[in-house]
């Protein structure tokens, strides 16, 4: 069997004295040289491109080039953009002064109807409404009411001259006194 050089110029059989096995080929000594320049090549100076030998001027550069569109690089781009001050400042200002819906459960509506009616009682002034509508109300129905046979609750007072304490929401605790 008989082996041919691998230098496509040679193409002579090669010896096993003068053979040269590289880059999974087989050469002669002196047709090992680089494909480009022609200069001859060793075992110690060689660089290999597609099972060719070159020298080392000529040696083909391989650039590396960046794969962008994995899916990794998509989510890395699409969390760079999230995250950055720019698009967060944006969202911000689209966002801003629109309405934020909030999940009602039973606990938060109890605690809006409690709020809600505190705020009523302070800020609409309810105890003094009362204690206004009570001393506006017809004797005829404080009469009605009373069960103690007086006539009028105020003379109750007055004859007395008991104090009495009432709380109002902004002012606290105050008293009343029959004097007033």
């Amino acid at each position: 069997m008989s082996k041919k050089c691998a230098r496509e110029e040679c193409g002579k059989t090669v010896y096993p004295i003068e053979e040269l096995k590289c880059l999974d080929k087989v050469w002669h000594k002196q047709c090992f040289k680089c494909t480009v320049c022609g200069m001859a090549l060793n075992m110690k100076n060689y660089k290999g491109y597609n099972k060719m030998p070159y020298c080392e001027p000529h040696y083909p550069k391989t650039k590396a080039t960046i794969v962008v569109d994995t899916p990794e690089m998509k989510r890395l781009a699409d969390n760079t953009k999230l995250q950055s001050k720019v698009q967060y400042t944006a969202d911000f200002e689209k966002m801003k002064g629109t309405k934020i819906e909030i999940v009602d459960d039973p606990e938060l509506q109890r605690h809006l109807k409690n709020t809600q009616v505190v705020s009523k009682v302070a800020y609409q002034g309810e105890l003094e409404k009362k204690k206004l509508m009570e001393e506006v109300r017809p004797q005829k129905e404080v009469d009605e009411k009373s069960d103690s046979g007086i006539s009028n609750a105020s003379q109750c007072i007055s004859s007395t001259n008991e104090v009495f304490p009432y709380y109002t929401p902004y002012k606290g605790f105050q008293i009343y006194s029959s004097d007033q």
